[in-house]
């Protein structure tokens, strides 16, 4: 079995629980899992043709195993330890707070790990002709995406500290170069999931910052502003085609309530910001795989038409 450690240090608060919702505990198979959403993502860019979800499951299932059918165990398991961690329970607060409980709703009331907190990831691989893309899966998790819940929120940002071995047949890729598109994209087909493809967009804030809070401010700010003004106060006509279910409030009988407002089904939104952290500056950036929604659907949830 061979064995890579990657040093973690977390650049943005992590949201991450087990069965106690409440309560901070970094899973193993919540990484496993996010290692497999940017994995797939990947795949799907690298191919030049338009892959069945069948095709997909396939080749995903050959690294990260399959539950049904012919259920197959998979080749690696994921390690945590040296558990460096600060926690906080603490609501944010002070001039950026409204726009952080904003992006982190839902949240709010869970305990945290902060800023600055560290330990290490082990992926012990034990069959060896899957290491290529079980590592492949990680860069693109700490490049691309972040851990915990709002991880799509610019929540769960980290970055890699040390490497314990070095494997040079991996693809050379730094997060937005032009020459990750132009090399490693070559799909131009949009899939019915977030996934790499010559579509994709990816936004910079113009500036870079000295503190990872003020870097997140400005891309919630962004967000926030850009949502709000689909839609009139209190409608969610054109908001729930970004995420779905919107839920809003209504005083009725003396309390206020919460409603679904949405007539689509679930989704998680497209959107995904990332704060990168290079020497002791901070940058923004909005990561846009679009996919296809509501492609073929002639029914919303409630089987209506129109």
């Amino acid at each position: 079995m061979k064995q890579t450690e990657f040093e973690i240090e977390t650049i943005t608060p992590v949201f991450m629980s087990g069965e106690y919702q409440g309560k901070f505990e970094l899973r193993p198979s919540s990484f496993k899992g996010l290692m497999r959403f940017w994995w797939r993502a990947y795949y799907w860019g690298m191919n030049s043709r338009d892959l069945t979800l069948k095709e997909l499951e396939k080749e995903e299932g050959k690294i990260f195993g399959t539950a049904s059918g012919n259920a197959r165990k998979s080749g690696f398991s994921v390690r945590i330890r040296n558990l460096n961690l600060n926690f906080s329970r603490q609501k944010f607060s002070g001039k950026n707070g409204f726009v952080f409980n904003y992006l982190s709703y839902g949240a709010e009331n869970r305990e945290y790990i902060l800023p600055g907190s560290s330990f290490t990831v082990s992926l012990n691989i034990s069959d060896k002709g899957i290491e290529k893309d079980v590592l492949l899966s990680f860069y693109l998790l700490s490049v691309f995406g972040a851990v915990g819940a709002k991880s799509r929120n610019g929540f769960g940002n980290f970055v890699i500290r040390k490497i314990s071995l070095e494997h040079p047949d991996l693809p050379d890729f730094t997060f937005l170069q032009q020459d990750f598109l132009d090399k490693a994209i070559k799909n131009d087909n949009i899939p019915s999931f977030n996934a790499f493809s010559r579509n994709i967009k990816i936004f910079r804030l113009k500036n870079s910052h000295k503190r990872w809070d003020e870097c997140l401010a400005e891309l919630g700010e962004i967000y926030k502003d850009a949502k709000g003004k689909l839609d009139e106060r209190l409608r969610c006509d054109k908001r729930q085609y970004i995420a779905s279910p919107i839920k809003v409030q209504k005083r009725l009988g003396g309390r206020w309530r919460l409603y679904d407002r949405s007539f689509l089904e679930r989704r998680s939104k497209p959107y995904f910001m990332r704060i990168l952290k290079t020497g002791d500056d901070f940058d923004g950036y909005m990561l846009y795989p679009p996919s296809k929604y509501c492609a073929g659907l002639d029914r919303d949830r409630n089987q209506n038409r129109d």
